[in-house]
């Protein structure tokens, strides 16, 4: 049974998930379809979860992986410009 503090849990990374993916859609010059794909996805996700330990953990894990992309593109990009100076 879903309670206020799962739907008030949800609604607060679903923002925060919402925040790093547009950073993730930029980094990547990528088209405003694929943010509204990820944050429908992860909308999906969280309505199906019934207590706040999935929640977090769903949260958690798909923070990470995001936070490792922008990361790997950004340590590309630097390189690029790195050879493009030298």
């Amino acid at each position: 049974m879903r309670t206020n503090n799962i739907d008030a849990t949800s609604f607060r990374c679903l923002t925060q998930y919402s925040n790093i993916i547009f950073l993730y859609t930029k980094v990547y010059d990528m088209e405003d379809e694929h943010y509204d794909y990820h944050i429908k996805d992860f909308l999906n996700e969280l309505d199906d979860f019934d207590t706040l330990k999935e929640v977090r953990e769903k949260f958690k894990e798909r923070m990470t992986y995001v936070k490792e992309m922008i990361v790997k593109r950004l340590d590309e990009k630097k390189n690029v410009i790195i050879a493009k100076i030298i």
